[in-house]
């Protein structure tokens, strides 16, 4: 028992909403990082310098055994597209600004696209890129083979805290390069998308990204936005700390320049400040001008993603097909089977309704949990599903309660006029021809869904509940953690019995889940 509560604790600390990596100690460990670039040689200097910071940013250390996996780092013009390594700078009339090659995750496949380098960072970066491109040196690695190899044993030596630095906190060598990593798994404010194209592979659910879906530009807006905070940190801590020995230790050196990163705050470039979207831009050469021109933004994400007015109008579509098939008057006290079909479609077409519903409202997998079970269900807000063979909790909004209490009340009146049917485990079933119930299925669901919504099958209704969540901007927004508790985006520790939730966490779930309904326009169905 001992082992399963560590191992809940530690992934529970790799989720989003855990905590950072402590800034005070990160900044020691990288002042110790740049006071030994400085004693490298002049003529390697400025290009290990971009190069280890590059390593430092993109967390890439992990995927360094040897010198030669050390990234060839290159200047590319503006005209050229996107590769991987490549680096260049963008002037927009107002501040030049330094790029690098972002790998993008989309459809399993990997396309290279352009990404700021983090304000702190932009003015060595640039200035180095600069003189490179000053020099025609394009497509030229910064470093040759030697002065990987002496990077290599650089970063993978232990470093000794300096005697000067010996009363401050310093953190582990090892914890301090994957520095951006922990961030971006702290960070509850990232989605699983901008999330898993910072740290991939190592996301804490590797398929939440697939749930949703995003534009390229505003990934890199929010790329940028995410590191700049995270070095903003430790510049931060730094600078408060008012330690005159830590803080000689953060000059950074070029070919002829050498300056602090501790200035005051950089000035932004116009096209990095922009409200949520950053744009990728190329610069066009034609007709003997230069102009720069915006590339087309791409989707990364779902392939099942559905917009919002299109699920509006399927349950409208689905409400209206319910009170087509209703019968005139009342139900009779005792149904015959072979007069009362219609009473029998009636209820049929009401429990692909409530299921549809409960897909849509509470993002369970069809494929796991169609239907509530008695046992796990107390007519409240909260319940219990089998997903993937383990409990979880599923919070049920208050709409959702009033429809399946509605949807119990037809189906008790058609139980008492068919008494030879049997008691079920399901909440919601369905009758057929010979009076004996029949469980839901994910085929069923299909059939029913394509008659509706061709084209489109139950589990998209998981993802646009995803959907929704995740581009609400209402009051009642929830953070990237609690969208992956809503759709058990979990690993050990977030099952039942081993998530640790607070009643305001609580709340803000349920004010969210009660603003969906109002959001897709959903009408009150009663059936007898």
């Amino acid at each position: 028992m001992s082992s399963s509560n560590e191992l809940a604790r530690y992934n529970r600390s790799q989720n989003s909403g855990g905590v950072y990596p402590e800034a005070l100690s990160c900044a020691v460990t990288l002042s110790i990082l740049l006071s030994k670039l400085a004693y490298v040689s002049p003529h390697s200097r400025a290009g290990m310098t971009l190069t280890a910071l590059y390593i430092w940013l993109t967390g890439s250390w992990g995927n360094i055994k040897v010198a030669d996996d050390i990234p060839s780092l290159f200047s590319l013009p503006s005209t050229e597209p996107c590769k991987q390594h490549a680096m260049r700078t963008v002037y927009d009339n107002t501040v030049s600004w330094c790029e690098y090659a972002h790998p993008y995750l989309k459809d399993d496949k990997i396309e290279y696209l352009w990404q700021p380098i983090p304000q702190y960072f932009n003015k060595f970066f640039q200035i180095v890129i600069s003189d490179e491109a000053r020099d025609k040196h394009y497509e030229k690695p910064l470093i040759n083979a030697e002065a990987k190899a002496q990077l290599f044993a650089l970063l993978s030596t232990p470093w000794k805290t300096p005697e000067t630095l010996a009363t401050l906190p310093r953190s582990d060598k090892d914890i301090f390069l994957d520095y951006f990593k922990h961030c971006a798994l702290a960070d509850n404010t990232l989605t699983a998308i901008v999330r898993r194209q910072m740290i991939g592979e190592e996301a804490h659910h590797r398929s939440a990204g697939a749930y949703q879906r995003l534009e390229s530009d505003r990934i890199r807006s929010k790329i940028f936005k995410a590191q700049n905070e995270y070095l903003q940190r430790i510049i931060d801590a730094a600078t408060v700390v008012g330690d005159k020995h830590l803080q000689a230790r953060y000059t950074v050196y070029t070919q002829k320049l050498s300056f602090s990163l501790l200035s005051a705050t950089p000035k932004l470039a116009k096209y990095v400040s922009g409200n949520g979207l950053i744009v990728q831009y190329q610069m066009d050469t034609a007709n003997g001008q230069q102009r720069l021109v915006a590339c087309p933004s791409i989707p990364v994400g779902s392939r099942r993603f559905v917009e919002v007015n299109e699920v509006c109008k399927f349950v409208a579509r689905l409400h209206q097909y319910v009170c087509d098939l209703r019968p005139l008057g009342n139900v009779p006290t005792t149904l015959d089977l072979q007069s009362s079909t219609d009473w029998l479609a009636y209820y049929n077409a009401a429990t692909d309704r409530i299921a549809l519903l409960f897909i849509l409202l509470t993002g369970v997998r069809p494929t796991h949990g169609i239907t509530l079970l008695w046992e796990y269900y107390f007519g409240r807000d909260i319940a219990f599903i089998k997903d993937k063979g383990r409990l979880r909790t599923v919070w049920i909004c208050s709409y959702l309660q009033a429809e399946i209490k509605r949807y119990l009340s037809l189906q008790t009146v058609i139980r008492m006029a068919l008494p030879s049917i049997h008691e079920s485990a399901s909440l919601w079933f369905y009758i057929d021809s010979h009076g004996q119930h029949v469980s839901l299925s994910n085929r069923s669901l299909r059939q029913v869904m394509n008659d509706i919504w061709p084209g489109v099958v139950p589990y998209q209704l998981r993802h646009a509940f995803c959907g929704l969540a995740f581009t609400c901007t209402s009051p009642y927004r929830l953070f990237d953690d609690n969208i992956d508790r809503l759709m058990g985006h979990s690993n050990h520790g977030e099952h039942l019995g081993s998530d640790n939730i607070f009643p305001e966490t609580v709340n803000a779930l349920m004010n969210y889940l009660n603003s969906v309904p109002v959001s897709l326009q959903l009408k009150e169905m009663h059936y007898v």
